[in-house]
C-alpha cells in the first residue's frame, strides 16, 4: 500500500497559510457583511424601488374561457375528424357548450372544471391557442377547431382582464429578495476593498491547474521513495 505523497515543507506551510487567511477572510466578510445588512430597513427600500419601477411592474393581460378538447393521440385520425365534425354539428345546432363538453372533451381537468381554463396569458397556452383565445371579443363567443399538438379546440369566451399596475404587497418578498442580493455583493466587495490593501501581500493567488501539476510532479518524485 503506498503512502500519501507529499509536498515539501516550505510549499506547504505557505498554502496552508493562505488558505487560512482566506477562511478567516470568508468569516470576517461574512460577519461584517450579516451586521450591516440587519441594519437595513428592507420594506422602504423595497417601496422607493416599487416608486421607481411602478409603471413596469404589471400583470399581463388575460382572458378566460372554457374549451373542448377533441384530443387525436391513439386515435385513428378518420375518427379523429368524425368527433371534430360532430361537436361543429351540434354547436351550429345551439346546443350547450357544457354539454358537449361533458360528452365529448378528452381533457382530463374538465372532471373538476367542466372546461373552464379560469383567467389566463398569452404565454401559458400554447400559440394558435392563445392567438384564438384573445381574438375573441363577446361573453359566449367560440370558436373552433384551433389545432394544436393536443388535438383540436373550441374555445368559448367567458371574460377579459386588461392589463394592470401590480399592487406593492403583490411583489414586496420579491423586491426585497433582489435588494438583499444586490446589497449584498455591494456590501460583500466594498468590505473588501477596505481590507484588500492590509491582507492582498499575504493572499496567495493559487491558480488550481498549476497546484494540481504540482501536486503531481511531487507525487511522481516521491512514488520511488515509498515503500510499499
Amino acid at each position: 500500500m503506498e503512502a500519501s505523497p507529499t509536498f515539501p515543507a516550505t510549499e506547504l506551510q505557505y498554502l496552508t497559510n493562505d488558505f487560512y487567511h482566506r477562511k478567516l477572510l470568508t468569516r470576517y466578510l461574512d460577519a461584517a457583511v450579516a451586521e450591516r445588512m440587519e441594519a437595513i430597513d428592507w420594506q422602504g427600500l423595497a417601496k422607493a424601488e416599487y416608486a421607481q419601477r411602478k409603471a413596469r411592474l404589471t400583470s399581463p393581460e388575460e382572458v378566460r374561457a372554457e374549451h373542448l378538447l377533441i384530443s387525436m393521440e391513439d386515435v385513428p385520425f378518420d375518427d379523429f375528424v368524425h368527433e371534430v365534425r360532430a361537436v361543429q354539428e351540434q354547436l351550429s345546432l345551439g346546443a350547450d357548450f357544457a354539454d358537449l363538453v361533458a360528452q365529448y372533451s378528452d381533457d382530463p381537468s374538465r372532471v373538476n372544471n367542466g372546461g373552464d381554463l379560469g383567467f389566463f396569458s398569452r404565454q401559458r397556452m400554447q400559440p394558435a391557442f392563445s392567438e384564438a383565445a384573445f381574438a375573441l371579443t363577446e361573453p359566449g363567443e367560440i370558436v373552433g377547431p384551433v389545432m394544436t399538438r393536443f388535438g383540436a379546440h373550441f374555445i368559448r369566451f367567458i371574460d377579459r382582464r386588461p392589463e394592470q399596475t401590480l399592487a406593492f404587497d403583490e411583489v414586496e418578498s420579491r423586491l426585497i429578495e433582489e435588494i438583499k442580493k444586490e446589497t449584498e455583493a455591494r456590501l460583500r466587495e466594498e468590505l473588501l476593498a477596505e481590507v484588500r490593501d492590509e491582507i492582498e501581500a499575504d493572499l496567495l493567488l493559487i491558480d488550481e491547474r498549476a497546484l494540481l501539476a504540482q501536486f503531481l510532479q511531487a507525487y511522481e518524485a516521491h512514488k520511488d521513495t515509498v515503500p510499499n
